[in-house]
């Protein structure tokens, strides 16, 4: 089980201008939060031989979080295809929810509750070839495809404060989607025995 704490005071004078006069407007928060909840998830995966040399690995998994009160079943599903002995082709989909943290509540920016999970599509297509001494060469493109955004919380003007909250220019960013999408090259030395690594560009 997992619990945070949140002690919060806020005591701010900002210049406001009302009907052509230059006023005072005082702003105040006071939060007190004990945010406490449970996390768990299950995943199952089943490995098929479908025709010929491609394999299929389908797979679900079950995500539950008490502290934001979400259930989630995410589909999944990866392939594999042998072009060669030493050459395969990889490909794989997939829902994946991220739950908000409870040490990620902006409390500061005057948030009290926990928004919901995020939701990812992953898509990714790749060829891997095997050399000598363990060593494989991976190349990968990539698309990640984000709906339920958490909003966040930054500084429009001043980016560099140690206070950033407390600033005139706060704004709250709520966007509706998300995508990433690039290429990333891998090398990996995978060893029974001794020192395995693996380097990536993206």
């Amino acid at each position: 089980r997992s619990t945070a704490a949140y002690d919060y005071t806020l005591l701010r004078d900002d210049n406001v201008v009302q009907n052509g006069v230059l006023t005072v407007a005082r702003r105040t928060a006071n939060l007190h939060l004990d945010p406490a909840g449970d996390r768990f998830g299950t995943f199952v995966a089943a490995r098929l031989q479908a025709t010929g040399a491609l394999i299929l690995e389908p797979g679900l998994r079950f995500d539950h979080d008490s502290a934001t009160g979400d259930d989630h079943v995410s589909p999944r599903l990866a392939a594999a295809l042998p072009l060669g002995p030493r050459t395969t082709l990889r490909a794989s989909w997939g829902h994946y929810y991220q739950s908000q943290g409870l040490h990620e509540l902006a409390v500061p920016d005057g948030e009290t509750r926990l928004n919901r999970a995020e939701l990812a599509e992953h898509r990714i297509v790749g060829l891997e070839h095997r050399l000598v001494a363990g060593l494989s060469l991976r190349a990968e493109a990539y698309e990640r495809l984000t709906s339920h955004v958490r909003p966040r919380w930054d500084n429009t003007v001043n980016l560099y404060n140690v206070f950033p909250e407390v600033q005139s220019d706060r704004q709250r960013l709520a966007p509706s989607s998300a995508r990433a999408r690039g290429v990333e090259f891998l090398v990996e030395r995978r060893a029974p025995r001794g020192l395995g690594w693996t380097a990536s560009y993206a």
